[in-house]
């Protein structure tokens, strides 16, 4: 094959020589390849066709030379895009794992959510069945005295009149009478209508109650002295009666006390269960709010892991990019295919 000159230039401008794309794509990363100064970088990208012109064998010292430092900063750059590679791949890694330790703070964080509502949701239960049984103590318990006052209205009435005419007798009539005072006879009214006076006695009564002890007279005395035997005598025939119930009373009686006592009983734990719901309501606003604080902190991670991922892969296609395109290509010139292709070209 006979080897052809370069043309000479004919004029003040030289013709701009047609540069071969294979050959391009080398000098593109020497123009890159900031560790060299400006003008190195220029002078090796312009001695690239000239270097694989000759096939490999047949090369001088200058061409081989030349070829070896580009081969060098091909092979720095193949480092740097392989080590960018591998930094962004080793965080990816590291923020995958902690990603996944991210992941399973929501999955715990939403098993708790979910454990807490169950429990809460067993506290209402409890609150309700709580409620339903006081409402039915509480409507035993009204059965219970609606019955006492229709079958025991008359012992509960003297009941009554037993604790008002002890304190009426001692207020109105002994304390008065001891200090030679006018009785009560207006408070001592309402106990005298069940007291068997005889008529006359009802016509002086309320006269004689009304004098002092230096106003009254035999007569008087006399009068005041057979009421308070009646009052004595009435507050006695009460406590004989109110102390001895008949056995359907004091059943009666037996049955609203122990209902008035389930009734506080059901109180007490109405009021702890709803107590309890209060605070597994809490329990799960808080689960609610830790959900989403980990999940927050899980989206933030998953978006750097996206974000990690997509650096990852477009450095690794950089990478796989050079090495199949660029490095491959100088590894083509330099064992002397490319370079013997193209002498075949220029010779045809």
């Amino acid at each position: 094959m006979v080897k052809r000159s370069a043309p000479t230039m004919s004029g003040p401008v030289a013709k701009k020589e047609k540069v071969d794309p294979a050959f391009a794509v080398i000098q593109d990363t020497l123009n890159k390849a900031d560790e060299l100064p400006a003008n190195c970088r220029a002078m090796l990208a312009a001695m690239v066709p000239g270097s694989f012109a000759t096939p490999n064998g047949q090369r001088s010292q200058q061409q081989t030379t030349v070829i070896q430092w580009v081969e060098n900063v091909l092979q720095r750059r193949q480092g740097q895009l392989s080590g960018e590679a591998d930094v962004v791949a080793s965080k990816l890694s590291q923020l995958e794992a902690t990603n996944s330790e991210h992941i399973a703070e929501v999955q715990k964080a939403e098993a708790t959510v979910a454990e807490k509502k169950v429990a809460l949701a067993n506290q209402k239960n409890a609150l309700c069945e709580a409620t339903i049984t006081m409402t039915a103590t509480k409507k035993l318990l009204a059965e219970k005295q609606a019955e006492q006052q229709v079958s025991d209205a008359d012992f509960l009435a003297m009941k009554k009149e037993q604790e008002g005419l002890a304190s009426a007798f001692v207020e109105h009539f002994k304390v008065p009478m001891e200090a030679g005072e006018a009785l009560h006879y207006t408070e001592l009214q309402p106990f005298l209508h069940k007291l068997d006076l005889q008529e006359s006695f009802w016509v002086s009564l309320p006269a004689s109650c009304g004098k002092t002890k230096a106003e009254r007279g035999s007569f008087d005395d006399i009068v005041l002295q057979t009421l308070e035997q009646e009052l004595l005598d009435r507050a006695s025939k009460i406590m004989n009666v109110v102390s001895n119930p008949s056995p359907e009373c004091e059943a009666r009686d037996a049955a609203a006390r122990q209902a008035e006592e389930e009734l506080a009983v059901d109180r007490v734990a109405r009021e702890r269960a709803s107590a309890e719901v209060a605070a597994a309501q809490k329990d799960v606003e808080l689960a609610t709010v830790a959900l989403k604080q980990v999940e927050q902190g899980a989206a933030s991670m998953e978006t750097e892991v996206k974000a990690s991922a997509k650096l990852c892969d477009k450095l690794k296609f950089a990478l796989e990019g050079f090495e199949q395109g660029t490095l491959t290509t100088f590894m083509s010139f330099k064992d002397g295919i490319a370079a013997t292709e193209l002498c075949a070209i220029a010779g045809a």
